[in-house]
């Protein structure tokens, strides 16, 4: 189970150092960033043929920022105006969904019995009590988070300790330290909740026009319920 997450971890490490080397757009605009803003539009929108066009560019979307764009057609959501926002929505929803978080919550029962088995006085039902807590604790400390600090150190800083601390959790569980593997979950909850879990949805909104987010949002729920049938 935490195989394949983990090579998504470093995929996504790997893709936030070379091509999301940036906060996004419209984040960037709302911080008033306007000369940022302006290198990052170069970067991705293909009608950005110069530094003019994309202070163009950036200068339409203030205007238009705080305005909603659900009348965009579906045609439309990968012309050459809004492909770059829709696919890499679409790949940070992917993404977002491979983190594990979704099998380490449904099967967080099995999980914890099965690492409880030997002396350890953990059951399913104490541990599955204990991740419910904490997962919600975690959820409020999101609250602050994704206000004090930049998508692209949430990003990093996210996938980066999540990347540990399942990398950590295996280990534990191969060792059979139910404890130690019962602490890995807490903290790859706290890491999840405040940053992938906190702000994928907001980067997705700051990165694609309204319409685009019906299908990152049902790619996103498709693929949770894809991987409850296959974990």
């Amino acid at each position: 189970m935490f195989g394949l997450p983990i090579v998504f971890y470093i995929l996504q490490l790997i893709l936030q150092f070379t091509y999301f080397n940036q906060d996004s757009v419209k984040f960037l605009l709302l911080q008033g960033k306007v000369e940022e803003a302006s290198i990052e539009i170069e970067r991705v929108y293909e009608a950005a043929v110069d530094e003019d066009a994309a202070r163009e560019i950036a200068v339409k979307l203030t205007k238009t920022i705080q305005k909603t764009t659900n009348k965009v057609p579906l045609f439309e959501l990968f012309n050459r105006t809004n492909r770059g926002g829709t696919g890499v929505a679409l790949i940070i929803m992917a993404f977002h969904e491979l983190t594990a978080m979704g099998p380490i919550l449904l099967y967080s029962n099995t999980i914890i019995s099965d690492m409880g088995s030997g002396d350890s006085e953990i059951n399913g039902r104490l541990g599955t009590y204990l991740v419910g807590v904490f997962n919600f604790l975690a959820a409020s400390c999101a609250l602050y988070s994704g206000k004090a600090f930049s998508r692209r150190f949430l990003f990093l800083g996210g996938h980066g300790s999540m990347f540990v601390t399942q990398t950590l959790m295996g280990v534990f569980v191969l060792i059979d330290k139910p404890i130690w593997s019962l602490i890995c979950i807490f903290i790859f909850l706290f890491c999840y909740q405040n940053t992938s879990g906190a702000i994928t949805w907001l980067y997705c909104s700051e990165i694609a026009v309204d319409s685009a987010l019906g299908i990152v949002g049902t790619s996103g729920y498709v693929g949770t319920f894809v991987l409850a049938l296959t974990v």
